[in-house]
């Protein structure tokens, strides 16, 4: 990482190094029994919390919800407020449930677009190198 990219990171650039890197990444793997079809297969769950992409990601995170300003209506952080939020829906007889499996949606997503998409929105609000400085380590994460 360049030293223009250390300051959008976080200021104290030493340490936020520090819990990206891991010298000793141990992910851990182990299974989850799928109860609603037919034999209950396993479903193979990697734990990559410890891992230094996971941490990099997580890092990203926060700093596009400081610095991409969205006008989202319709996101919930957890089942519980999802839950929550539905207790005050009015539901009428004109209203339908409709669920959706989705399987491997993140393969599907285009990232050049997705990157492009990005730094559109970054640009709205913050100057080109800023946008700069969150697009680089954007690539390196999602590549």
């Amino acid at each position: 990482m360049n030293p223009e990219n250390r300051a959008i990171m976080q200021p104290n650039y030493p340490e936020t190094t520090h819990q990206i890197s891991n010298t000793n990444p141990n992910p851990t793997l182990h299974a989850q029994l799928k109860l609603y079809k037919p034999g209950a297969p396993l479903r193979p769950v990697v734990n990559s919390r410890t891992l230094p992409s996971y941490k990099l990601a997580k890092n990203l995170y926060d700093i596009l919800n400081k610095h991409l300003l969205l006008d989202i209506h319709y996101t919930t952080r957890n089942s519980t407020s999802l839950a929550n939020g539905l207790v005050k829906v009015t539901i009428t007889d004109k209203h339908r449930l409709i669920t959706r499996d989705i399987n491997d949606l993140y393969v599907n997503i285009p990232l050049k677009e997705t990157i492009n998409i990005t730094r559109t929105q970054l640009l709205k609000n913050n100057n080109t190198q800023t946008t700069n400085r969150i697009i680089n380590p954007l690539e390196v994460s999602l590549r």
